[in-house]
């Protein structure tokens, strides 16, 4: 979505008048009129500076990324067309590279779900996601510690940034949330494992599997995460969980 575009829909989303919003960029520090806002969603007028843009997605409502991605926006779109298309080109390329490190370090039933994600990823978002790889931490120091689900250390040659993280706290205190998790892809799956499990084909959780006769039970860590009951043979199981890493 581009810089008008998002302009648009956040006047149209605060559900505010272009005199309200002005009054509120006055609030911010930032003194515009009605008529102007009115020619910036009209196209009629370049885009603002940061301060002023900053001071409309404030008075419309925006939280703090969505401030920062209509600020990258006014950006992009004051750029000449030659770096608009760099920036085009460069995160395309990222992207499928980034798809390409997926297939090797991921087991191939998350793959699809991963992508999914990148794709809706605006090109702000994932320029931020892919500036930690140019940060890898040194694992032979005190950034991070590694250890197996039975919390004995273990040394993994793997950068966990390219491992999947652990999205909640229904594993905890065991496994944080955002450790690395370091996968493995077995053909069995035992009692007591700590597996990824795909729910109803568009999302994973990380639980415990115990096996219950001809159902599965996943269990979390954290008391207050209900446990899931599936039926064993409809359980879709993309990887167990080796070892974590967790950031001090």
């Amino acid at each position: 979505m581009n810089y008008y575009k998002m302009l648009s829909q956040m006047v149209n989303n605060s559900g505010l008048t272009l005199k309200e919003i002005s009054d509120k960029c006055g609030d911010f520090g930032v003194k515009i009129t009605p008529s102007y806002i009115s020619k910036l969603q009209k196209e009629t007028q370049p885009p603002a500076s940061e301060d002023v843009n900053k001071a409309l997605a404030r008075a419309c409502g925006l939280n703090d990324s969505d401030v920062e991605s209509f600020i990258f926006e006014g950006y992009i779109e004051k750029a000449p067309q030659f770096i608009k298309d760099f920036i085009y080109k460069i995160t395309t390329m990222m992207k499928e590279m980034t798809k390409s490190i997926m297939k090797t370090q991921m087991p191939q039933q998350l793959v699809s779900l991963a992508e999914a994600k990148l794709d809706e990823l605006s090109d702000l978002d994932f320029i931020k996601m892919s500036s930690q790889f140019l940060e890898v931490p040194n694992l032979q120091g005190e950034s991070y510690i590694t250890k197996d689900v039975n919390n004995e250390a273990v040394s993994f040659l793997i950068n966990p940034l390219l491992g999947i993280k652990m999205p909640d706290d229904s594993m905890s205190p065991k496994i944080p949330t955002g450790s690395h998790l370091h996968l493995t892809d077995p053909n069995e799956f035992n009692d007591g494992d700590i597996i990824i499990a795909i729910i109803d084909n568009d999302h994973f959780v990380v639980r415990r599997m115990v096996k219950a006769g001809d159902r599965v039970i996943l269990i979390s860590e954290n008391l207050s995460y209900k446990p899931i009951e599936l039926q064993a043979a409809s359980i879709k199981i993309a990887a167990k969980v080796k070892a974590v890493t967790t950031e001090l």
